[in-house]
């Protein structure tokens, strides 16, 4: 979880989801999957209650001898149904990609400059300290 960063935008509502990895490739792939998982569990979820909603305004459809109410729950059953047919037809049903995953052509870490400065600065004085040590320990003997 420490991989993964959710970004909203408060004005917008646009989310931005990012995954830090070694591998862009990987991070590339992980963000798509976790697009499409989020868009496939809600649309399952979504034609799921849909169908419990339906089979119940079938039974209230026979049990009531009302045509007005009958003619309501048809409604209701006609929005339901539409319900269904949008979450099976949109492959990107809740979360719409409007920029999808990009391979950064950037590393943006590590700075590998900056480890081979601080290695050479700290090999440097690391290797001063040692030279006055054998230097002064020298000259005590």
């Amino acid at each position: 979880m420490e991989l993964l960063s959710i970004n909203t935008d408060k004005d917008s509502g646009l989310i931005t989801i990012g995954i830090d990895h070694y591998s862009p490739y990987v991070a590339q792939q992980w963000v798509t999957w976790v697009v499409n998982d989020i868009n496939q569990i809600t649309r399952d979820q979504d034609v799921e209650q849909a169908e419990k909603s339906i089979a119940y305004l079938k039974e209230q459809i026979n049990e009531t001898a009302v045509a007005d109410l009958q003619a309501g729950f048809f409604e209701m059953i006609q929005d339901q149904i539409q319900t269904i047919m949008l979450a099976k037809a949109t492959p990107e049903y809740l979360f719409k990609t409007i920029d999808p995953a990009l391979v950064p052509e950037e590393e943006i870490k590590p700075k590998r400059a900056l480890i081979v400065a601080l290695g050479a600065v700290l090999g440097g004085l690391l290797g001063i300290v040692l030279v006055l040590i054998r230097h002064y320990s020298n000259k005590d003997a």
